[in-house]
């Protein structure tokens, strides 16, 4: 963790405790990625980080130029995962992962367990561009409450962008009961 402007005193302050930490993850926003490419600060030549294995990129979508950029200004053999999720689900919905290739412009998948897909305006499930992301089962982040039962929703489109779950009884996607 780390309080206070990235860019004080100087543009590698968190590269300077990478470095020393010998960080094995690096987790921060695009954004910080695309102001390192605009100001030219470029790790890759200052920074030992033979340590670091993962970057991981959230907060908005990596652009093309941030997802180039980390491969030549940070670290050529380093995994780097792009991840959408958020506090209000305590989890990810879609994220990195080590066995898969990485593609400009995509999220390489959903997280282990998660049953998601993004929706439209109109409330169909869509790929390859702008919309909501929605959990349509549950998920293994999600809790149960004491002394009561849930049930996880169908796969209709769901009325906001995080589960809606109401019933008797949880219903895991491969159709067992969860209750408690």
């Amino acid at each position: 963790m780390f309080n206070g402007s990235p860019f004080a005193p100087s543009g590698n302050v968190l590269w300077h405790y990478a470095a020393e930490e010998r960080f094995a993850i690096f987790d921060t926003s695009a954004k910080y990625f695309d102001a390192m490419r605009k100001g030219g600060i470029e790790p890759l030549r200052t920074h030992d980080l033979s340590k670091l294995r993962l970057i991981i990129s959230t907060g908005s979508p990596l652009s093309h130029e941030g997802l180039t950029f980390v491969y030549e200004g940070i670290k050529e053999d380093v995994q780097l995962a792009s991840i959408s999720g958020g506090t209000d689900i305590v989890s990810c919905f879609v994220l990195g992962n080590p066995v898969t290739p990485v593609w400009r412009g995509e999220i390489q998948g959903p997280g282990l367990g998660l049953a998601v897909d993004a929706w439209d305006d109109e409330g169909r499930a869509v790929r390859a561009r702008r919309a909501s992301w929605s959990a349509r089962a549950l998920f293994p982040p999600c809790p149960l409450a004491f002394g009561t039962t849930i049930t996880a929703p169908n796969t209709a489109p769901p009325v906001s962008s995080v589960s809606t779950m109401s019933g008797s009884t949880a219903t895991s996607p491969n159709g067992r009961n969860m209750a408690a």
